[in-house]
């Protein structure tokens, strides 16, 4: 079993996929930029919830099997909210 993995730096919206396999072995697979300053990242249903509290902006996105990131739908919520959970 493997875990997909996404970093991402708020300050310039760079990210990067990786995948950690069941050995333990760390694998970077791809590098990218999005938009700046989201404020939470939230995993739901095989995609990923980008928000930013500061204006209610989102935007889904899915990771596939091979590390390349893709941007699916932009919207917005209200604003300022501080947790995000997504039920199992």
């Amino acid at each position: 079993m493997s875990s997909e993995l996404l970093f991402y730096r708020a300050g310039d919206g760079g990210i990067s996929t990786a995948r950690i396999d069941g050995q333990g072995i760390f694998t970077g697979l791809k590098d990218g930029r999005v938009n700046a300053d989201w404020t939470h990242i939230v995993p739901t249903n095989g995609n990923l919830l980008f928000y930013r509290a500061g204006d209610g902006g989102i935007s889904t996105a899915r990771i596939d099997g091979q590390g390349i990131f893709t941007g699916l739908k932009d919207g917005r919520v209200n604003a300022n909210w501080t947790h995000i959970a997504s039920p199992a």
